[in-house]
């Protein structure tokens, strides 16, 4: 439930009213005109067809084999010039320029036909996972697209909970339907397989010496170290347990059909909730807060991590398909857009991207990294990508 909605969001109708409002040369049914001007070269050829009748001496037949046929329009397009308008499902033509212009939002690497699952990033380069296109990085900035792996998922299989984290050396990635976890090292070197025969494994998380991850099919928080041995129960019988975080103390997952935020101590203890209700998806972590997805309200809610009340932070009227934070402010995409806003609450969103060139797929995977944030998309008629965009922009 919780990998399928982050990887090809549900989408809706009013997004594409956003799109068209962007562009001065929104589709027009040339189809439609095509026919008129048909029609019109029809009826200016009737008049000649009628010589025909007045002309008695001639034989009534073959006179007529040198009017022009009652249906025949010489001058008019044929029906088929329609197919030159643009497809039905097609973004209009002025919608990426629309967006580039007025937001600055740029395409930092095309990921190909398949899902972008993962996102991260460190000081130098981006790295995403994908359904069927294996681990890649592109350098800040830009250039050539570097594959860390190739597809490592079987022939027919399907991997939705692929995902790709980052210690100082090493990239980590997992793939679901194996039920494995890898690695390699930044600088180049051999595939490392880590953990294996855990059906399920999904979202990641590292501590210096440990990684952790969730078992959406055995209903587990694992956790294993990094130097090698077998992997230990955190938590047991968390039946959605999703996405995953550290801080220096506990290890936090959401449990969306447990209706939970949880946590255990990384020293080991017992699990706590920290908030219960609703249906908990996507988690980021702070100083002081945890944040969360509630996919039953459709709000970024948060709590402080030492206990009191929970309060929402994002709320309505669009769906929520990503969000994130950095020290200072939360960033969230919807169909409407890109937003931001101050964690204190104290000024209302700024608008930092809309006007996406695919409305039926909002960008997904926010992460920020330093001055930039970054996500993933998912197009009808183009490659998925991903993009980026600065973090204090301002724009539309």
């Amino acid at each position: 439930m919780f990998a399928a909605r982050r990887a090809a969001p549900r989408a809706w109708f009013l997004s594409v009213a956003a799109v068209l409002a962007c562009s001065d040369n929104a589709s027009r049914p040339d189809a439609a005109i095509d026919a008129a001007v048909l029609d019109a070269a029809v009826l200016d050829a009737a008049p000649d067809a009628a010589i025909v009748d007045a002309a008695p001496d001639a034989p009534p037949v073959d006179a007529a084999a040198d009017a022009p046929p009652v249906d025949a329009a010489p001058d008019a397009s044929p029906i088929d010039a329609a197919a030159d308008a643009p497809p039905v499902d097609a973004p209009p033509p002025d919608a990426m320029v629309c967006r580039e212009v007025v937001c600055g939002v740029t395409q930092l690497a095309p990921t190909g036909a398949e899902d972008t699952r993962g996102l991260t990033g460190d000081a130098t380069h981006v790295y995403w996972s994908n359904d069927r296109a294996g681990v890649s990085r592109i350098a800040i900035g830009g250039g050539p697209v570097e594959v860390i792996a190739a597809d490592q998922v079987p022939t027919g299989s399907f991997s939705p909970g692929s995902d790709v984290v980052l210690d100082a050396t090493h990239v980590y990635w997992s793939y679901r339907d194996t039920g494995t976890v890898w690695r390699r090292l930044k600088s180049g070197g051999a595939v490392e397989p880590l953990i294996t025969g855990q059906d399920g494994v999904n979202r990641l998380a590292l501590t210096a010496t440990e990684v952790l991850w969730t078992n959406d099919l055995l209903d587990n928080v694992m956790r294993m170290p990094k130097a090698g041995g077998g992997p230990v129960a955190v938590a047991t019988g968390q039946s959605g347990a999703y996405e995953l975080r550290v801080d220096a103390t506990h290890v936090y997952w959401a449990d969306g059909l447990g209706g939970a935020v949880r946590r255990a101590p990384l020293a080991g203890g017992a699990v706590e909730t920290v908030a219960s209700g609703g249906s908990p998806s996507l988690l980021e972590l702070d100083a002081t807060d945890v944040y969360w997805l509630d996919e039953a309200t459709e709000q970024v809610l948060r709590r402080p991590k030492a206990g009191g009340t929970t309060t929402p932070v994002i709320t309505g009227p669009d769906r929520v398909y990503g969000f994130t934070i950095d020290g200072t402010n939360l960033y969230w995409t919807t169909d409407a857009g890109l937003s931001r806003r101050p964690k204190t609450l104290a000024t209302a969103a700024v608008m930092l991207a809309s006007c996406f060139p695919d409305p039926f797929y909002p960008p997904y995977l926010l992460r920020v990294n330093g001055a930039t944030l970054y996500w993933a998309t998912r197009y009808l008629n183009a490659p998925d990508g991903v993009q980026q965009v600065a973090a204090q922009a301002t724009c539309m």
